[in-house]
């Protein structure tokens, strides 16, 4: 039997996801009742609250963190007994924290040595509500034995199916980034990729894709970021008709929904009516993948139009929502309809092909309010939708718009009567506007993009909002964070939301008048993940044409993950140095790290300014994994100049490479170029700083002069003192390099903080001179190995007793025995040791 019980506690454990950090800030997320793996080899203790039910004064040194939804309305018990040999303790935080770090709040429930036969081990048993996140601590103490170990979470009462809430888990991103910006002809940053709709006039493309990356060389506000777009002549009305609805596959394929939203409709001549269009990811090729039911009559000359669209890359299944019928279609990559649910009738059905696909009885033309479904968006184990209850035509007194989700099994597919309510939209002025487009970020608050529909189709600008919501004790409410998009009340929401994953974070939407003047801006906005405007945020021109207007032209968005890059390049340092001919060059030092599968031999540097080494040659090569510190020769270059070049990193037995685009600055070099060495010398508060210095007096002082003297100075702000504060140098001539110091700092600020220093090259007579302000970071003081050496000056004396005496009774840097205080036993030890 206890083989047994093994067996499967070591298939749950295999069964979860890998593990996240030990940070509370990237909580492993887990659900129901399951053992879980913890290691707090890394761990530091992040919040306090399980010291609250702490049976041991000495306190917790570390913790693991989970964010777990529960699966029952009912009780958990959360334990560690009999699953690690560590001292420790458990928490279960509150669900209206969701799954953020708790910081000082007090744990709902915890416990430190639970009872019984469970040693240093802990139990705990709390109330929980279905569907609920919670935060989940595991904490110990430091006792020397191993820091890992499992939880067990066993959960009973009525499970979510039995009536609760299902929860939602939210699925990880799949969107890769379509191969075809990464062709020579195109070469986006690394980075994410947005792909919008639009319906322009003319031979406009309907479908662009965006390069988000390089944001580090973005405006923030304004001007608009006028940053590199790419739309394949296929993409057009023509051949597409009006598109609203966008998802990037797992392959890097765009598919786009026909519409009828917008304020004048076409079809096109690739598909007809509800047709959904695949655009290839590699080539760019447009063509229908499938046609829905979009009955065209008089009234509906171009059918009622399909909504939104979403993709499961752990089903390989595209999600379409449909006007026509108010049904959600599961679509599989081939064009097959694997299952359909209507939220109206509930019904549910299996696959469906040829005659057999339009819904029994419906009717010709759009389903009504209260059954059209619009956003769709896939999250672990649901389906979640919006319903288009009422518009700027229709209130409905009793209803706003609404947020439900439906379940989906191991395939996909839907599962019949599992749809639940999740969220009302608050009102605006007594109304709502239908949801045209949801996401979720990695904590599973929900965003929420309104368009403003006057009827079904005709769209009205300047009333449409971005919202956020955060599921807790009372269900989705809404975030304090705010997402206002441009002028007219920020209200130009058009119907488009994702979120950009790290290291960037942002929100992006799309909207009308994001800037309305010089430029001009309706398209996309990126949103720090803290919210805000405009003017802490990223404006792109949907077309770059920043003196149209286009407004309710605009469609909604989706973005591909941010993948690793395949190499990356990092700047560590940018030297002055002489050329042989007299003039200064520099000397630019970079780390490069090889991500891809394949050994890399050659750096190629795109820019004039690297002649004759434009291309080097790496020996040996960069392994898959690996990084290397390159230095380069600069021989040309104007002080003060960016420079902006792409990098290279190849194989060139494969011909397989990877680039970056990488902007440097050529430092200022004039007076004297440095390098600062810091070293902790023996006594609080002091160290050492050498200077390497080279003389370039005549970049700023033509034609230069020889170095004879240096000064040294604290600016101002800073409390240090420094020795010496003259020194006399043996002659150093233009270009020449040598070494200065040491100068020692006397100070009183903290280790890692920063002084500046004021260091001058001077002739012999004082006259020309030169000044740089030179910052150096406080090191962390070494202190002394001889007990009694209060002050860490490597000898235990009179000053050493002073110490003592002043500080008698305190704990401290006298306290040599560490009992909490200085005292007669610390007085003790000093005389024993005295030097």
């Amino acid at each position: 039997m206890q083989i047994r019980i093994l067996a499967i506690l070591a298939a749950a454990v295999a069964a979860l996801p890998a593990l996240a950090t030990d940070d509370c800030t990237a909580p492993t997320p887990i659900a129901g009742s399951v053992v879980a793996p913890f290691d707090l080899t890394q761990g530091q203790l992040d919040a306090p609250g399980v010291g609250m039910c702490a049976n041991n004064p000495v306190p917790f040194t570390s913790d693991f963190w989970f964010c777990w939804t529960s699966d029952v309305d009912g009780m958990v018990s959360i334990s560690t007994c009999g699953l690690t040999t560590l001292d420790t303790g458990v928490a279960i935080y509150p669900e209206t924290l969701g799954c953020a770090c708790p910081g000082d709040l007090h744990p709902l429930c915890c416990n430190d040595d639970a009872n019984g036969n469970c040693g240093k081990q802990s139990a705990v048993t709390c109330e929980v509500r279905c569907g609920q996140r919670y935060m989940i601590q595991v904490a110990a103490r430091a006792d020397g034995t191993a820091p890992i170990g499992q939880v067990r979470i066993e959960t009973n009462g009525n499970p979510c199916d039995g009536g609760g809430q299902q929860p939602i888990v939210c699925a990880p991103c799949c969107g890769t980034r379509p191969p075809i910006v990464d062709s020579s002809s195109v070469g986006f940053n690394w980075g994410a990729v947005a792909a919008g709709t639009y319906a322009p006039f003319g031979g406009t493309p309907c479908v662009t894709l965006f390069d988000l990356g390089n944001q580090g060389a973005a405006p923030i506000g304004m001007p608009s970021w006028n940053t590199g777009r790419y739309s394949h002549p296929s993409w057009t009305p023509s051949n597409l008709g009006t598109v609203f609805g966008v998802v990037i596959d797992d392959v890097g394929d765009v598919v786009v929904t026909h519409s009828t939203v917008y304020n004048f409709d076409l079809v096109g001549a690739l598909g007809g009516a509800g047709s959904v269009y695949r655009l290839n990811g590699t080539t760019g090729a447009a063509g229908e993948l499938i046609r829905l039911p979009n009955a065209v009559t008089a009234a509906d000359p171009f059918g009622a139009g399909l909504g939104q669209v979403d993709f499961s890359c752990q089903h390989s299944l595209y999600y379409v929502s449909n006007f026509e019928d108010g049904r959600i279609y599961a679509i599989d990559q081939a064009g097959a309809i694997k299952s359909t649910f209507d939220h109206a009738s509930g019904t549910v059905t299996g696959a469906l092909t040829g005659s057999a696909i339009p819904e029994p009885g419906d009717q010709p033309g759009g389903v009504g309010y209260g059954e059209r479904v619009w956003a769709v968006k896939v999250v672990d184990g649901r389906l979640v939708y919006s319903l288009w209850v009422e518009d700027a035509s229709f209130t409905d007194a009793a209803r706003n718009n609404e947020i439900w989700s439906v379940k989906l099994d191991a395939n996909g597919l839907f599962v019949a009567n599992s749809t639940q309510l999740e969220l009302s939209m608050p009102s605006a002025n007594g109304s709502t506007l239908p949801v045209a487009d949801i996401a979720f970020d990695s904590n599973c608050c929900m965003f929420t993009a309104e368009r403003g529909m006057d009827g079904f189709d005709s769209t009205i600008p300047h009333i449409g909002r971005l919202l956020k919501f955060c599921s807790g004790a009372d269900g989705w409410t809404p975030a304090s964070e705010t997402f206002s998009i441009g002028f007219a009340g920020s209200l130009n929401s058009v119907g488009g939301v994702d979120i950009e994953g790290l290291p960037n974070d942002r929100v992006w939407s799309i909207g009308d008048a994001i800037n309305v003047g010089a430029p001009n801006v309706y398209g996309l906005i990126g949103f720090p993940s803290a919210g805000g405007d405009r003017d802490n945020s990223l404006l792109v021109d949907f077309d770059g044409d920043f003196n149209s207007q286009l407004k309710t032209q605009y469609g909604s968005i989706d973005l591909s993950c941010v993948e690793q890059r395949p190499c990356e390049f990092s700047t560590l340092d940018i030297d002055c140095k002489p050329n042989a001919d007299g003039t200064v060059g520099f000397l630019w030092t970079v780390q490069i790290t090889n991500n891809s599968a394949t050994a890399a031999n050659l750096l190629v540097l795109g820019s004039p300014i690297f002649a004759p080494n434009n291309v080097i040659v790496l020996n040996p090569p960069l392994a898959p994994g690996a990084s290397m510190v390159v230095n380069v020769p600069i021989p040309v270059g104007i002080p003060g100049d960016q420079v902006c070049f792409f990098a290279t990193l190849a194989a060139s037995a494969k011909n397989e490479c990877c680039s970056e685009e990488i902007c440097i600055v050529l430092p200022d070099c004039s007076c004297f170029d440095y390098d600062a060495n810091v070293q902790d010398i023996p006594g609080a508060g002091n160290f050492d700083v050498t200077l390497n210095m080279t003389n370039f007096t005549n970049v700023s002082n033509a034609p230069g002069f020889v170095g004879e003297w240096v000064s040294v100075a604290v600016a101002p702000g800073y409390t240090a003192t420094v020795t010496p504060t003259l020194i006399n140098i043996p002659s150093l001539p233009l270009f020449a390099t040598m070494n200065v110091g040491p100068i020692t700092v006397q100070t009183t600020q903290p280790a890692g903080s920063t002084i500046i220093l004021i260091i001058g090259l001077h002739s012999a007579s004082f006259h020309p001179c030169c000044f740089v302000e030179v910052p150096v970071t406080v090191p962390t003081q070494q202190g002394s190995s001889t007990q009694g050496d209060a002050n860490a000056d490597g000898t235990v004396n009179a000053a050493d007793l002073s110490m003592l005496l002043s500080n008698w009774g305190n704990a401290g840097a006298t306290d040599f025995n560490g009992s909490g205080a200085t005292d007669g036993a610390d007085m003790a030890i000093l005389l024993s040791n005295w030097s």
